[in-house]
């Protein structure tokens, strides 16, 4: 609680926010609690603020190229010529006595020099996307160029879906079918994929701001080109044309050509690039989405 009473010192808190935290934090350890309560809306700006020298301290580093944090998530990107055990050790003496790093999701990737041969060189998960680093060269090039490799070669980078985010919408797919074949009920099913594969616009209750989700929104940092929603095509597009997937399927109703010609217009590459938009009623959005509730 040291390290949050620290915080609280910063001149941008106010007193009475000082002691109106203070107060949460006394109750709580009435009760025998640890930290704070989860949920509590001034948590992130509290982290931001007992983060904020570690950040300062990190980026400042000769060997650091690139730092970037969001909530407890970072990722560094170094020069190479430091030594491990010493800079994870600097690293870790910027951070407050009582936080500490969680070594089981640390990933360290070395990236060997640059060379001619097309290849992927580092692959790694960041805020829900895959990035992969790739050794690549530009366009138009001619065998004379390849004496001057290192003019002659990039390193582009693709970002996609991570695998995590792939089968979660699979599984969505997925139970959108299986209810299907439960129910008979083809309109929430259309409207299921429809969902699935357009964005809406929707209205925070609080503040009565409108703000756009769904699948552009939620994924805005993909590749146009991205090979990960080709993917969920190939596999959508699977289910519909053998359903009814399994004989098991208690009253299993099974899907007309017509009906599975209407289905195999839902695209998730289309409905990214195009952003379609589409409007359900709340009692309509509660429907589509019990079939996720398992």
């Amino acid at each position: 609680m040291n390290t949050i009473r620290k915080a609280l010192t910063h001149k941008v808190v106010s007193n009475q926010t000082r002691i109106l935290i203070e107060k949460i934090i006394e109750d709580v350890h009435k009760t025998e609690g640890v930290g704070l309560p989860r949920g509590l809306e001034f948590s992130p700006s509290l982290a931001e603020l007992i983060l904020q020298d570690f950040d300062n301290k990190v980026r400042v580093q000769d060997d650091i190229f690139f730092y970037s944090r969001y909530v407890d998530d970072i990722l560094i990107i170094s020069s190479g010529f430091e030594d491990r055990k010493k800079f994870l050790k600097s690293i870790k003496s910027f951070l407050p006595n009582e936080l500490s790093f969680n070594y089981n999701k640390q990933k360290i990737i070395y990236v060997s020099q640059r060379h001619y041969n097309f290849s992927e060189v580092a692959t790694f998960d960041y805020l829900g996307y895959e990035y992969k680093v790739i050794n690549n060269k530009i366009e138009g090039e001619n065998r004379s160029e390849k004496k001057n490799k290192c003019k002659s070669i990039f390193r582009g980078v693709e970002v996609s879906l991570t695998q995590q985010k792939i089968k979660k919408i699979k599984t969505r797919v997925y139970r959108s079918i299986y209810c299907y074949l439960k129910t008979g009920d083809f309109k929430l099913l259309e409207d299921r994929l429809a969902f699935l594969t357009s964005n809406r616009l929707m209205k925070d209750k609080k503040t009565n701001k409108v703000f756009a989700t769904g699948l552009y929104y939620s994924n805005v940092n993909i590749d146009s080109s991205s090979e990960s929603l080709k993917k969920i095509d190939v596999y959508l597009r699977k289910l519909i044309l053998k359903a009814p997937m399994s004989s098991r399927v208690a009253n299993s109703y099974t899907l007309s050509n017509r009906q599975k010609r209407l289905l195999l217009n839902y695209s998730f590459e289309k409905g990214f690039l195009n952003n379609n938009y589409k409007r359900f009623s709340p009692d309509r959005l509660r429907l589509i989405k019990d079939a996720w509730r398992y």
